[in-house]
């Protein structure tokens, strides 16, 4: 029997209020099964993990245990938008070669916050430049001076790749944000779908009842690009609005603004907040609604945890047309088209009243996917397979590195044309040297 391979694993974890927190811990079981893990951890505290072959250890950002870390074949490096969550694992895959796990593949947001809240000014704009040009700089500069947010950068500067210029592969959680890396970088990139553990999470029932209001589930991290102000007024805005209840679950980003909103809209007898709840308590309403509202506009190149746990209660549910969103099954949810975003909210509302059951069955079919392709043992089988190609990864990325480096070195000694003549021979060398089969 082969021996069993040692992994590194960096992310959040609970009781931290983060999907990708939870995500790792749905993956660990499966993968301590079949490799040994070590999950690095800059928390305080954690909550315990009830996974066999799996050990929690802490580090310190500014001196981790490198003769450890060094003792696994591959490390993993699980990073998103949170910069709070993040920066430590940042600063250690900046310097240790891993596998970047992009829970979110425009990161403008975590960069952007690295440098207004964590002293990175200097590294945000060498990076601005670096991956965007003399562009890049100048809105980089601008953000630094107030004059712009992230929110209006991301899309024409997502810094994806900042996260990996130590990598020696990447990981994406959507076949479109795969693709769209693997035009921008020579390491090697890997799709893996999203996982959710159904254990827990009830069969839901063939049939829910129609009777009495229609309730509306909104949960999670309800930043600005999750459009809960366009379902209150286009809640606000319907005649039927009374036949409708909402409940919202998560954090806001300004919960009393929120709730202002709501009593200006004539509407607070019919939308509850809850704030967070625990686990069970979620859900149980996600089960009871009979559509959650899943908007997302702009989309962080993300998928969605979300997602997946409306579809394993089989609660049908509205989405924008945009990102990953934009490429799921036309049959297991609703789409909202952002130019149109009221009136399709709208729309869908009437429609969900005149023809419910249509609606149900689209949650039922979500269900299915999720069984059929977002299991965590198909998630930790695809983190192993990576794994096992580490030499390889590792080959590829000494190979960029040292092909980087010398075209900087030719071209200041004999120029651009001596650097043409030179390129297939120097390309040749690098090719020898980092092969992995190489021996010495």
């Amino acid at each position: 029997m082969p021996a069993r391979l040692k992994l590194n694993v960096f992310s959040p974890l609970p009781p931290l209020r983060s999907d990708i927190a939870n995500h790792t811990t749905y993956v660990l079981r499966p993968l301590g099964r079949m490799a040994d893990v070590t999950v690095w951890t800059s928390q305080e505290e954690w909550s315990p993990l009830e996974a066999e072959g799996v050990r929690v250890r802490r580090y310190r950002p500014d001196a981790p245990p490198w003769s450890e870390l060094n003792d696994a074949a591959a490390t993993f490096f699980n990073i998103g938008n949170n910069t709070g969550l993040h920066a430590d694992i940042f600063r250690v895959a900046g310097i240790l070669p891993g596998v970047a796990i992009l829970h979110d593949t425009v990161l403008q947001h975590f960069f952007a916050g690295l440098a207004l809240h964590h002293g990175w000014r200097s590294g945000y704009l060498a990076a601005m430049r670096r991956h965007h040009g003399a562009a890049g700089l100048e809105q980089g500069e601008r953000l630094l001076a107030g004059e712009v947010g992230a929110g209006e950068l991301a899309a024409r500067f997502p810094l994806t790749l900042a996260a990996a210029e130590r990598a020696t592969a990447v990981v994406c959680h959507t076949p479109d944000g795969a693709r769209a890396l693997e035009a921008r970088t020579r390491l090697p990139v890997y799709h893996l779908d999203l996982s959710l553990d159904l254990a827990g999470v009830e069969e839901p029932p063939a049939a829910k009842t129609h009777e009495g209001p229609r309730r509306l589930v909104l949960f999670g991290f309800l930043g600005f690009n999750r459009r809960l102000p366009s379902l209150l007024r286009a809640l606000s805005e319907m005649p039927e609005r009374d036949a409708f209840r909402v409940d919202v679950y998560g954090q806001m980003d300004d919960e009393q603004e929120t709730r202002r909103f709501i009593a200006s809209l004539g509407i607070a007898h019919l939308v509850e907040t809850h704030g967070f709840v625990p686990k069970a308590e979620l859900n149980s309403a996600i089960a009871r609604a009979h559509l959650a509202v899943n908007l997302r506009y702009p989309t962080m190149g993300e998928a969605s945890g979300s997602q997946l746990r409306v579809w394993a209660h089989g609660v049908p549910s509205l989405v924008t047309r945009t990102g990953w969103y934009a490429t799921l099954p036309e049959d297991a949810v609703f789409f909202v088209d952002p130019e149109d975003e009221i009136e399709g909210i709208k729309r869908h509302l009437a429609r969900l009243l005149a023809r419910p059951e249509a609606y149900a069955a689209a949650g039922r079919r979500g269900r299915g996917i999720v069984v059929a392709r977002h299991s965590p043992q198909r998630y930790a089988e695809g983190l192993l397979e990576i794994a096992r190609q580490a030499p390889m990864q590792h080959g590829r990325r000494v190979a960029v590195d040292l092909a980087r480096t010398s075209s900087r070195v030719l071209a200041s000694m004999v120029g651009m044309e001596g650097l043409q003549r030179a390129a297939p021979g120097v390309a040749q060398e690098i090719a020898l040297l980092t092969s992995p089969s190489r021996d010495g």
